[in-house]
């Protein structure tokens, strides 16, 4: 069904997956994520991160197969909503970018452990507009894997930079970029609630590929990521997945208030299983 296929889209992108692409600095190159850096940009995000205010997030996320000259373009744009030093909620909205992707369009109101879904081209019983699931893996994130709202890691990634140097202009602010990688290890012990659970021993020693434009008032303004996944089997072989992830955050500091929709406009997704 077009609704389980889009929230699986939705979670897989809020989850982070083992491996990275790309290359990796030079072995012994120096550090350029100097405390002043990160602690100026880690107080400036949390500074951020009070009640009803947010920002918007622009996802770009292309998504291949090692081999395959195929790939596939989904396009977010995201409403963030703060609170009490966290993502409170979000409210998203999905198209395809590419017709690999398909034609889909669906909107997202997500909660701790809630998640609201709009499909205009699902048929709901009448008066209903939004299908509800619930659970533990509905966690309203801005992006993925690099998860920059979150100080923890934002401190860890920016704490790794191998290369630090001018950049363009993004969100009306001229930034710094940083780059680097980061292990899915470094990033679940920076932020283990939101990172898809405790990685393999395996798989906490790959990396992801990162860039982050800074501003000049120390927000960040792009996400760049790059890794790898191991995708369920197919016939006798694993499909090695390749994912690049570009996001764009603009209007830092937005009054925000993002609210469930009315319940009797809500159908939870088992009652609507069962009519099916």
């Amino acid at each position: 069904m077009k609704r389980r296929a889009a929230t699986t889209v939705l979670v897989s992108l809020m989850i982070t997956i083992t491996s990275a692409v790309a290359d990796a600095p030079a072995h012994g190159a120096p550090v350029y994520g100097s405390a002043g850096d990160v602690s100026h940009a880690v107080r400036a995000l949390e500074r951020q991160l009070v009640e009803h205010r947010g920002v918007t997030v622009s996802d770009r996320w292309t998504r291949g197969y090692v081999g395959d000259d195929i790939h596939y373009v989904y396009l977010y744009k995201k409403l963030v909503e703060f609170g009490k030093g966290k993502v409170v909620a979000t409210d998203t909205r999905y198209r395809g970018g590419n017709k690999h992707a398909g034609n889909g369009a669906f909107r997202y109101l997500t909660f701790p452990g809630r998640h609201y879904m709009q499909d205009k081209n699902q048929r709901l019983p009448e008066g209903k507009r939004w299908v509800l699931e619930e659970g533990k893996e509905f966690v309203p994130t801005a992006n993925g894997p690099i998860r920059v709202t979150e100080p923890a890691v934002l401190r860890a990634v920016l704490a790794k930079a191998k290369v630090k140097r001018p950049a363009g202009v993004y969100d009306g602010t001229r930034t710094t970029l940083y780059e680097g990688t980061i292990t899915f290890g470094e990033l679940y012990a920076a932020s283990p609630r939101n990172n898809g659970g405790k990685p393999t021993a395996k798989d906490a020693k790959r990396e992801v590929s990162w860039r982050i434009w800074v501003g000049s008032d120390q927000l960040t303004r792009r996400v760049w990521s790059s890794y790898r996944s191991r995708s369920l089997p197919s016939g006798v072989s694993e499909l090695l997945e390749t994912h690049v992830m570009d996001t764009l955050f603009t209007g830092w500091g937005a009054k925000t208030d993002i609210t469930p929709p009315p319940d009797d406009q809500v159908i939870r997704a088992e009652d609507l299983d069962g009519e099916e």
